[in-house]
C-alpha cells in the first residue's frame, strides 16, 4: 500500500495570526496531524492497496466494505483524521476574501440559506454545539441536490455515513485547534474563522467537483484532487 505523508501547507504557520496563532498551527500539523499520518500508515496488507483514501472512508459506518475491523477502526480514527485536516489546512488562506467567491457558488449559497450571513450563523451554532471533540461541516449533498450544515464526533467524516456528500467546508472544533489562544471561548475562535475562509478554494471544490459530479479526493499526501 502506498504511504500517506503529511501535506505541506501552502501558506506560513504565522500566517494565519491573529486569528489562528503560529504555536497553535504548528502543533497541530506537526504533532496532531502526523500523528494520524503514522497511525494511518499502520494499516495491515490486508486493506485494499488500490483503492484512494476517500474510496476507503466512504459509506465506512454504512455498509460492508470487505475491510476487517482492526483496518476498520485505523481508517475511521486515523485515516478521518488524516482526510479531515487535510482539507482543514486547505480552506484556510492568508488573505481571505469574500469576493472570491465564484458566481456557481454564491448562487447556491442564495438557493440554500439566502445569504452569505445566514451560513455562517448556521455553521457558527452547529460548531458551537458541538459537545467535547468533532467537527463542524459544510457539504452539498449529490442526492439531494443541496448543501447545508452538519456536525461529526471525533474524526468521523461526511462520507462516512453518507458517500453521496461533498465537503464544502469544515473546522476542526477538537480543543487542540484552539486552546492555546482561546482557551475555553470556542464561540470566538468559530467567528474568527471566517477571517481565514479561503473562498476561491471553496469556489475551486464547488464548481470544478461538484459541478461535475465527483468526489472530494486527495492524493496520499492530503492535496485535493482537481
Amino acid at each position: 500500500m502506498s504511504k500517506f505523508s503529511l501535506p505541506k501547507l501552502e501558506y506560513e504557520y504565522d500566517h494565519l495570526e491573529p486569528y489562528i496563532d503560529a504555536k497553535t498551527m504548528e502543533i497541530h500539523h506537526t504533532k496532531h496531524h502526523q500523528a494520524y499520518v503514522d497511525n494511518l500508515n499502520k494499516l495491515s496488507e490486508d486493506a485494499p492497496a488500490d483503492l484512494p483514501l476517500h474510496q476507503m472512508l466512504s459509506g465506512l459506518l454504512i455498509q460492508d466494505n470487505g475491510i476487517g475491523e482492526t483496518d476498520k477502526l485505523t481508517l475511521l480514527k486515523h485515516g478521518g483524521g488524516h482526510y479531515n485536516h487535510s482539507l482543514f489546512w486547505n480552506y484556510m488562506c492568508k488573505n481571505s476574501n469574500e469576493t472570491n467567491c465564484s458566481r456557481f457558488l454564491t448562487e447556491r449559497i442564495k438557493a440554500d440559506f439566502g445569504s452569505l450571513d445566514v451560513l455562517k450563523e448556521i455553521f457558527d451554532q452547529e460548531s458551537i454545539k458541538v459537545f467535547g471533540s468533532g467537527w463542524a461541516w459544510w457539504i452539498y449533498d449529490y442526492n439531494l441536490k443541496r448543501s447545508y450544515v452538519v456536525s461529526t464526533k471525533d474524526q468521523i467524516n461526511p462520507i462516512m455515513t453518507n458517500p453521496n456528500a461533498v465537503c464544502l467546508l469544515g473546522l476542526d472544533v477538537w480543543e487542540h485547534a484552539y486552546y492555546l489562544k482561546y482557551q475555553n471561548k470556542r464561540a470566538e475562535y468559530v467567528r474568527n474563522f471566517w477571517h481565514v475562509v479561503d473562498w476561491k478554494l471553496i469556489s475551486m471544490i464547488y464548481d470544478n467537483i461538484v459541478l461535475n459530479n465527483k468526489p472530494l479526493a486527495l492524493e496520499n499526501d492530503g492535496h485535493i484532487v482537481f
